[in-house]
This record gives structure tokens, C-alpha cells and sequence, in this order.
């Protein structure tokens, strides 16, 4: 009997766990990456393009979503926002919030929406270069798959505030 039909489904998952967020994940993070920026920087543009309204987001939303992900002080975050919306990059705009004054409203500008489509280009261009190894059934199932697995660990994650 081969290791992987002894193992249950959890343990094989786990076994692939680390391999593809650090060697996949990462190498799809450098592949986007603008290499103007920080790896901090390059994940502030995504988030706001892939999790903001309309390229908008309160900065304490924005450092909700990246406490989990970065063990990053508030004040290096103001750092790599202050960057980002200094010349020449221009990339993201801060406005006083609307519904708080005392609250920022982070905002990509049209620069920042370049830099962004600039990194989706990027990154879709190295996907390509795996979906040519695949045959399209196993694309669509490891896209249902990783999106049902998303799914479910943003439910955890409502369940548990």
C-alpha cells in the first residue's frame, strides 16, 4: 500500500500545507510583486483592490485584516502608507473618513490602480505558466477547491468575533 492511501485526507492536506503557502504562495507573491515596493506595501495595494469598496477602506479596517497576516507594528503600517501616498509613487490617497473624523480613509489613486493591474498582469502570467501543466478539469476543481476552503475559514473566522 503507498504512504499517501495509509494517511487520512487531514494528514495529507497537512503534509502539503507548509510546501504550498511558502514555496507556491510565495512564489506567486514575488511574481506579482511591484518591485518598487515592500512585500508590506505590495500587500496594502492588493488589499485594498481585492477587499475594499470600490478601492476604499478605513486604515484601521485595512490593519484589522493584516494583523492575522503580519506581525506589523501600527506605526510601520502608517510608515508604509505614508510611502505609498508620497511622490513619486502616489499610489494611495488618505482622506479624512466621512463617517469619523478622527478615522483615515485609505484610497487607491489612479496610479494605484495601475500599480495593481500591473501586478494582476504579473501574477496572471505566472499562473498561466502552471495552468499549461494542468489539464482544465484539475483547474477547476483546485479553483472550486481552494475557494470553498477560503469560504469556510472566513466563516470560522465570523464565528470566532
Amino acid at each position: 500500500m503507498s504512504r499517501t492511501s495509509k494517511q487520512s485526507i487531514e494528514s495529507r492536506f497537512l503534509d502539503l500545507y507548509y510546501p504550498f503557502h511558502y514555496e507556491v504562495g510565495f512564489a506567486v507573491e514575488r511574481a506579482m510583486r511591484d518591485p518598487r515596493l515592500t512585500q508590506l506595501q505590495n500587500v496594502i495595494l492588493w488589499t485594498l483592490h481585492s477587499s475594499a469598496e470600490e478601492g476604499r477602506m478605513p486604515r484601521k479596517q485595512l490593519e484589522a485584516i493584516l494583523g492575522p497576516w503580519f506581525e506589523v507594528t501600527s506605526s510601520a503600517l502608517s510608515k508604509a502608507i505614508r510611502n505609498l501616498t508620497a511622490p513619486p509613487l502616489d499610489l494611495l490617497e488618505l482622506r479624512e473618513n466621512p463617517a469619523s473624523a478622527r478615522e483615515k480613509l485609505l484610497i487607491l489613486t489612479p496610479n494605484g490602480q495601475a500599480a495593481v493591474n500591473g501586478m494582476k498582469k504579473r501574477g496572471e502570467k505566472f499562473i498561466a505558466r502552471i495552468t499549461t501543466e494542468l489539464k482544465r478539469n484539475e483547474i477547476a476543481e483546485g479553483v472550486n477547491f481552494l475557494s470553498r476552503v477560503s469560504e469556510i475559514v472566513q466563516g470560522f473566522a465570523k464565528q470566532e468575533e
